[in-house]
């Protein structure tokens, strides 16, 4: 996302949508992962309840950046 358009919303309305759509598909548990270097996308998830694992891996590209992972209970 460009950053002027940052901070309106539309991210959390999207995540959101997607915790809603997975709680109606009876999933307990979710997972994602995001960069280990992305840390505004790791304090996105935190604040809402993300929880980080001890999971990595790296990411099969150039210049091969560390993954992390973090997890939510749903139900």
């Amino acid at each position: 996302m460009l950053p002027e358009h940052q901070g309106r919303g539309v991210g959390s309305e999207l995540h959101d949508f997607a915790v809603e759509r997975l709680r109606a598909l009876e999933v307990s548990r979710a997972r994602l992962w995001t960069l280990e270097e992305n840390h505004g996308a790791r304090r996105f998830y935190e604040r809402r309840g993300w929880t980080l694992r001890s999971e990595t891996r790296v990411v099969p590209f150039p210049p091969y950046p560390l993954d992390v992972q973090y997890a939510k209970q749903l139900a």
